[in-house]
């Protein structure tokens, strides 16, 4: 189960990616005109604060680029879990606490930067932090550790029931 939402949680961060990227070129290309233009006052006011806030938009894509790296591993950790494979386990378990420090900063980051302009406190900060603890929790339990060890043996065990029992030298002479 904790594969599939790995997976699913990955899914939307990529989401979440794209329309920071779509965000951060739309800042650089429209003209405050164009902005005024898109109707949403939401919209128009992270543009504004991207465009005229070189701090904000240079956070935004150190997150990005960090973000990214950070996906893969979420993603690659929810399928070596299908797997049992133990470095899947702890790269959920790191990405999990990447995850906890990023909501931090980006909370921090948003008050600190969009607080100003908008007067609301950050969203999504409690989002955030809910799947990385639920991970944190299951993956240090000692069943699922045990059950992801059991997992690597398993795995050794059954490469080595692979591969063919070479035929001695009298057997290869009679055929």
């Amino acid at each position: 189960m904790l594969a599939v939402l790995n997976l699913v949680v990955a899914a939307f961060q990529l989401f979440g990616h794209a329309l920071t990227a779509f965000a951060l070129a739309a800042a650089k290309l429209l003209t405050p005109g164009d902005v005024a233009d898109l109707g949403d006052p939401e919209v128009q006011v992270l543009l504004h604060v991207i465009a005229n806030n070189p701090y904000f938009a240079a956070y935004l894509t150190v997150n990005l680029a960090i973000g990214m790296i950070a996906t893969v591993a979420l993603a690659a950790a929810g399928i070596g879990m299908f797997q049992l494979r133990p470095w899947a386990r702890h790269l959920a378990m790191a990405w999990s606490f990447y995850a906890l420090l990023a909501t931090a900063i980006g909370t921090a980051a948003s008050f600190l930067w969009l607080y100003e302009v908008t007067g609301e406190l950050p969203r999504g900060t409690l989002a955030g932090i809910i799947f990385p603890c639920v991970l944190i929790y299951y993956m240090s339990r000692n069943d699922v550790r045990q059950a992801f060890a059991e997992g690597e043996v398993a795995t050794i065990a059954a490469v080595v029931a692979e591969v063919p029992d070479k035929p001695s030298s009298d057997e290869g002479d009679a055929i």
